[in-house]
């Protein structure tokens, strides 16, 4: 009976895959010379938020060295 459902789900294309990750032209000659990688969405968000409040400590640290 299961091997019908998923058989008929097949049939309709219920059950189909992703098609994954696709690339222009340029990417792909980006990252032949390059190299490149796969971020998720989190990830990024956790890089910049890591990469401002680096740039935030740096500058409390640097605040009395600046003069306008």
């Amino acid at each position: 009976m299961k091997t019908a459902i998923v058989l008929a789900l097949v049939l309709t294309g219920c059950a189909s895959l992703p098609q994954g990750v696709q690339m222009t032209d340029g990417e792909r000659t980006a990252c032949a010379a390059q190299g490149c990688s796969v971020w998720t969405r989190e990830e990024l968000e956790k890089l910049i938020g890591l990469s401002a409040l680096r740039g935030f400590e740096a500058g409390r640290k640097r605040q009395g060295e600046l003069s306008l």
